[in-house]
């Protein structure tokens, strides 16, 4: 995908080819208010096993980012009584705050992340094992 004159390349908004309709099972569904950057936006969010996928809107089938979950750490509460959260990648040198709208919300939300990031270190786990045995 070309580069737009004067915009900055953000890899997490590139579609990849990617629809909402290949997420077959996702863990998690619901909108998160999203700031990233100076700006804070509501999106419709689709998390799966391994992903974090944000949509301008419920029908959206293209993606406007996405969160690869082995790449990015979750770091919680920010705020307990705004019911926000943070997203960093490994090197924390980018933060990305999200918000639920309710208390239910913020807590589903971070409980279905930490099980998602778990099952992606235990499977890294694993795989590593498995090649270990291997040689």
């Amino acid at each position: 995908r070309k580069r737009e004159k004067g915009k900055k390349s953000d890899p997490d908004s590139l579609s990849l080819g990617f629809t909402a309709s290949a997420v077959t099972s996702p863990k998690k569904t619901g909108y998160l208010h999203v700031k990233r950057g100076g700006t804070k936006k509501l999106f419709h969010c689709m998390l799966s096993q391994d992903s974090l996928y944000y949509f301008l809107n419920e029908e959206d089938q293209l993606p406007k980012g996405v969160f690869l979950l082995k790449e990015w750490n979750t770091t919680t509460p920010v705020s307990e009584k705004q019911f926000s959260f943070e997203l960093h990648n490994a090197e924390n040198t980018d933060r990305v705050r999200l918000w639920a709208d309710s208390r239910d919300a913020f807590a589903s939300w971070v409980s279905t992340l930490h099980i998602c990031q778990a099952a992606l270190n235990d499977n890294s786990k694993l795989n590593s094992n498995e090649v270990t045995r291997l040689y």
